[in-house]
């Protein structure tokens, strides 16, 4: 994991090597939204290998959990890598 703080925000980087497994991601999902541990403001996931549908599901259940906005890339190879970018509520 990368992290870099600057004066107007902080970005996470993480390689999470896949995220298809929902408990996976929902742990994933909940241990960067922790505000006590985390408060980053830009999150960079890379190699998340989500397929589409599940990238749509990885988006509403970011939402659901942290309020922000998100965008999962896919391929439609499967276990192909994908990155996404994600920010919390502010």
């Amino acid at each position: 994991m990368y992290f870099k703080k600057t004066d107007k925000f902080k970005i996470a980087s993480l390689n999470v090597n896949g995220i298809n497994d929902t408990w996976k991601r929902d742990r994933t999902f909940h241990l960067l939204n922790d505000k006590e541990l985390y408060n980053f403001d830009i999150i960079l996931l890379q190699e998340t290998k989500l397929s589409k549908e599940m990238s749509c599901l990885a988006e509403k259940k970011w939402f659901n959990i942290t309020g922000g906005q998100s965008f999962f890339a896919h391929t439609e190879r499967i276990n192909s890598s994908g990155v996404a970018i994600a920010k919390q509520q502010t």
